[in-house]
């Protein structure tokens, strides 16, 4: 018999996963605004095949230099690029953990992300 107490946090994780499933929606194409606005609404991942998205050749670190300036932005910065998420601490016990949020401009980010 176990005396151990069950873990709260992975159990919300595993409630969370029976709730939800693993499963990811597939799209033949771009929805309309209605359909996406109910896919951002439940929160779910869903993969858009044949989708253009402007930004993806717009939005070059030049691009978004100019257009930011020295405008403070604020950034989640993580170990690993997750954040909200549940990581294990150093006594080897499961933590939920928010991101460090810092404040810097766009060319200060770009020039990190860069550098990595």
């Amino acid at each position: 018999m176990n005396d151990k107490p069950a873990d709260p946090i992975r159990l919300l994780a595993e409630e969370y996963r029976e709730m939800n499933g693993t499963h990811v929606q597939v799209l033949p194409g771009p929805p309309s605004a209605l359909e996406f606005a109910r896919l951002v609404h439940i929160s779910r991942p869903v993969l858009i095949k044949r989708m253009q998205v402007p930004a993806v050749n717009l939005w070059t670190d030049k691009y978004l230099i100019k257009k930011l300036g020295t405008q403070t932005i604020s950034v989640a910065v993580t170990p690993d690029g997750r954040a909200d998420a549940i990581h294990k601490g150093p006594d080897g016990l499961d933590y939920f953990v928010e991101p460090l949020v810092e404040t810097m401009s766009m060319e200060n980010l770009l020039k990190q992300i860069n550098s990595s």
